[in-house]
C-alpha cells in the first residue's frame, strides 16, 4: 500500500496550545505541553500539536487537499507567528516497494508562496514500503504501525 499524508506540526516554548486549539477548533492527533514527560522520560521544553490534514491515494489529491486546508485555515496559521510558534507542513509517503520504488510530491511555485505566506516550513518524510503479503496480518511480534514515541515531532 502506498501512503501519502500531510501533517501540520506546531511547537513553541511560550505557546498556549489549549487556548489556540479551542479557539480554532482543530482536532489534533497529538498535543503536548511544557513540562510533560515524553515516553523516553525527557521533560518537554515546548508545547505543541500535530494535526493530520490529508491522507490521500494520490499525490495530486494530497496537494489539492492540503492547498484547500491551508487556504481555509490561513488566518489561524498566520496567528501562530504571533505566538512565537514554529509551524511545519510534513508530507509523508511510502517508498521502496516494487510497486513504488520512488515517489514524489510536486508543489508549484504558487503552493510554495502559500506556505511562505502563512509561515509554514516544508518537510518531506519517506517511510519504507514493503512487498510482504502478510504485513497487515496479526502477529505475535506486535504492531507494524509507525508512530512517534513521544507524540511530538519526529526528528
Amino acid at each position: 500500500m502506498n501512503v501519502r499524508l500531510a501533517v501540520i506540526r506546531v511547537s513553541s516554548p511560550i505557546f498556549e496550545v489549549d487556548d489556540y486549539l479551542r479557539r480554532h477548533g482543530f482536532a489534533p492527533d497529538a498535543v503536548w505541553r511544557v513540562g510533560d514527560r515524553t515516553m523516553r522520560g525527557q521533560i518537554r521544553e515546548d508545547s505543541g500539536f500535530n494535526v493530520c490534514i490529508g491522507d490521500e491515494p494520490s499525490a495530486d489529491a494530497l496537494v489539492e487537499g492540503l492547498r484547500a486546508w491551508i487556504r481555509s485555515n490561513r488566518s489561524a496559521l498566520i496567528e501562530l507567528r504571533h505566538h512565537g510558534a514554529a509551524a511545519q507542513l510534513d508530507v509523508g509517503m511510502t517508498v521502496g516497494s516494487s510497486a513504488q520504488f520512488t515517489a514524489s510530491i510536486v508543489l508549484a511555485p504558487d503552493d510554495l508562496a502559500l506556505l511562505a505566506e502563512v509561515g509554514l516550513s516544508y518537510r518531506v518524510s519517506a517511510y519504507p514500503g514493503s512487498d510482504s503479503d502478510d504485513e497487515d496480518e496479526d502477529t505475535d511480534e506486535g504492531s507494524t504501525t509507525a508512530s512517534t514515541s513521544d507524540g511530538g515531532p519526529v526528528e
